[in-house]
């Protein structure tokens, strides 16, 4: 029986025409054995900065594929081998509507069809993302046996 796991959590904060930015915390839970139930530490109930993400545009009406944000809610997410990519990265599992949703890294809209893009840097004026944090959302991943639930949340 497992005790900890990890939950990401992505809060969707700048909304524009093209891509949709926002930030990545990875929270530690753990088993209150008394109660059956999940329970963040104390400490980091809404989890620590990791990095900044980017996504498409998140749209209200239909999906357009490569273009559009996947749907806010919580996610399974495993890490895999990718035969896209050649290596292993996180995949989010059962998203309604989409297959194959991947966390890597990239700095523009177009390095992303719908896949979440983590980067350490966000630069406000041009709202990019640099510096591939893909390795780092691993490392926590694999700290309990590369899965983790993940919560994509948007923010206005």
């Amino acid at each position: 029986m497992k005790f900890k796991r990890i939950h990401i959590n992505v809060e969707r904060q700048i909304f524009l025409d093209d891509r949709t930015i926002g930030v990545m915390k990875i929270a530690h839970e753990y088993l209150d054995t008394d109660l059956k139930t999940w329970r963040a530490h104390e400490y980091d109930p809404q989890g620590h900065f990791v990095c900044y993400t980017m996504e498409p545009t998140v749209r209200k009406g239909p999906k357009i594929p490569g273009k559009t944000a996947i749907p806010a809610g919580t996610y399974d997410c495993i890490v895999n081998f990718s035969k896209r990519f050649q290596k292993p990265l996180p995949l989010l599992v059962n998203v309604p509507g989409f297959s194959g949703v991947r966390i890597h890294g990239g700095n523009r809209p177009e390095n992303t069809q719908g896949c979440l893009l983590a980067a350490f840097n966000h630069d406000p004026k041009s709202n990019v993302i640099f510096g591939n944090a893909t390795s780092k959302v691993i490392e926590y991943m694999m700290e309990d046996y590369g899965e983790a639930i993940i919560t994509i949340t948007n923010k206005r």
